[in-house]
């Protein structure tokens, strides 16, 4: 079976003016709506079998402008080091096979992604059906590699070369792979289970609840064999776009959503000059070539942090994006008289669409990138008067509350970004991202799945115990990434950039960030130094 990516684009161009008409152009009204109806998958005649295909939408296409424009810059790998009572052979059988049924039920992992990104159309998703196990195992061949790592199984080497190879995989005489499935076998029963695709399908909490569905398979003793599933019939399974999966059309959105779409429009208008953050010096960095450090909170100091944080009003994402924003004001070495002349731009607000979507769509299936960038600013004079770190750290992040709130209460809310991509020049658009960078809460993993599986035999120890999870993407701007998540009840801050950072440099914003986070304690230093906290405050592990 032969899709070519290079066969496609005109098709992908018909139909979308097909569906939508002549989108993002110049003459259209300044604030177009999304498209009611949304586009959905349509059926083509390939060369071999049935194609579906529908347009990039929302959030899917600005993660694929950004990874096409910035050199991959966002293709994610994540994935978990687990410990297992199987031989390692039967953890290898259950994990291809968990894969494959992985296939049927979330196909967008086999999609291929067609299009011109610089044309006047979105790229197109370009699935392409299965009729007989032929066919699948060459997919799953090509999909899921396995790979001795030894002792330590050393992750973060994995990863980082795992961050040089740009997407998608190229191969012979086939389609391009978009998604790879790795399993990294090590010694002592222990073992990793890593995705590697594009953020278009790999956002944090669909990401997880793929991984629960992984797990879950292999854990289960009487899991069917993906041979026996009914292929051909999978792309029933292909997720809808934001405004379907969401509930459909807002009847109000002609005026209270235009509304909301001309806030936030208004709200990314620049009046003053944004905060970056640069290292002191820049090394020869290799392409894509991506490095991470990560700081541990210990269990009774993550209880103190989100304690204090509900009682002032914030979540943990608005106390890091608060310290984040101190940091980069501290490293800009401005005198407060001149902060009045800046603005700190919160892009990691944003909202996941996870909650709102509506039945009979199932959550833990739907496996796309599914959220609404909710643009915030904080000007410095909102600080400049105050002298207080912590008063400081303390403004930023209520102002960080009061703004975000009055966006993501509003019921038109999940259709916002879907939107944005029908305004004159959204393709052109730079992501903030690549700028200034993000700070990303992926919030409790073990919310999202559970840390140990038991198949229906496994009377004392569970078969799969999951030990550490890794977050990484592809890295080709100056600015970092942070994430945040907690995990046997420890908050855990890694930040990754790419290599062209002095690690030293790295090191200190991110201790800087954890201390500047730890002033919301009234007993915590309120001149923290830059250099690494006390050991009583923080575990340290550092990943290079």
């Amino acid at each position: 079976m032969t899709v070519s990516a290079e066969k496609y684009p005109q098709m992908a161009t018909a139909l979308f003016k097909a569906q939508v008409g002549t989108p993002l152009a110049n003459s259209s009204p300044p604030m177009n709506p999304p498209h009611y109806p949304e586009p959905t998958w349509i059926r083509v005649t390939g060369p071999t079998s049935a194609i579906y295909t529908r347009p990039l939408l929302g959030s899917e296409l600005f993660d694929d402008r950004t990874s096409v424009l910035f050199d991959g810059m966002t293709d994610a790998c994540v994935g978990f080091i687990f410990r297992s009572t199987r031989t390692a052979d039967e953890v290898k059988q259950r994990a291809r096979n968990a894969f494959g049924r992985l296939r049927f039920t979330c196909p967008i992992i086999a999609t291929n992604i067609v299009g011109d990104v610089s044309g006047p159309v979105p790229r197109s998703w370009a699935y392409s059906t299965l009729h007989n196990q032929s066919e699948f195992a060459i997919w799953l061949n090509d999909a899921f590699c396995t790979v001795q790592r030894g002792d330590h199984l050393d992750v973060s080497a994995f990863v980082q070369d795992i961050s040089r190879c740009r997407l998608p995989y190229e191969l012979h005489s086939r389609s391009p792979l978009w998604f790879r499935c790795y399993l990294l076998l090590g010694d002592n029963n222990t073992y990793g289970l890593y995705f590697h695709g594009p953020h278009a399908i790999m956002d944090g909490v669909p990401t997880l609840n793929a991984f629960a569905l992984m797990f879950q398979w292999m854990a289960n003793d009487t899991t069917e064999s993906a041979d026996n599933l009914p292929w051909g019939t999978e792309w029933l399974n292909l997720p809808l776009g934001p405004v379907n999966a969401t509930g459909g059309p807002r009847e109000d959105w002609g005026i209270a959503g235009v509304q909301l779409l001309k806030q936030l429009s208004d709200s990314q208008v620049a009046h003053s000059i944004p905060l970056t953050l640069r290292p002191s010096w820049i090394s020869q960095g290799a392409v894509g070539k991506t490095f991470r450090l990560e700081r541990i909170f210990n269990p009774s100091l993550t209880r103190r942090l989100v304690n204090k944080a509900r009682m002032v009003g914030c979540t943990m994402s608005h106390l890091f994006e608060a310290a984040h924003c101190m940091v980069m004001l501290a490293h800009s070495h401005l005198p407060p008289t001149k902060w009045n002349a800046y603005h700190f731009s919160a892009n990691s607000s944003a909202a996941s669409l996870i909650p709102h979507l509506r039945l009979p769509y199932d959550a833990k299936t739907h496996f796309i990138s599914s959220r609404t960038h909710l643009p915030i600013q904080i000007p410095m004079d909102e600080i400049s008067s105050i002298i207080s770190p912590r008063k400081q750290l303390l403004q930023i992040a209520q102002s960080l509350k009061q703004k975000s709130a009055r966006f993501a209460t509003h019921p038109c809310m999940p259709h916002v970004q879907a939107a944005r991509a029908y305004q004159p020049d959204a393709l052109s658009e730079e992501p903030d991202v690549v700028s200034s960078g993000t700070v990303n809460n992926v919030g409790s993993i073990e919310r999202r799945l559970p840390l140990s599986w038991k198949g229906e035999h496994d009377t004392e120890r569970p078969a799969i115990e999951l030990e550490s999870v890794l977050f990484s993407v592809r890295v080709t701007s100056l600015a970092p990434i942070i994430h945040l998540w907690t995990m046997k009840d420890c908050l855990h801050v890694q930040i990754q950039a790419n290599d062209a950072w002095p690690q030293a440099d790295l090191q200190d914003v991110l201790d800087d960030i954890c201390c500047r986070a730890c002033l919301i304690l009234e007993d915590f230093p309120q001149n923290p130094p830059r250099s690494h906290p006390s050991d009583m405050w923080l575990d340290e592990r550092s990943r290079l």
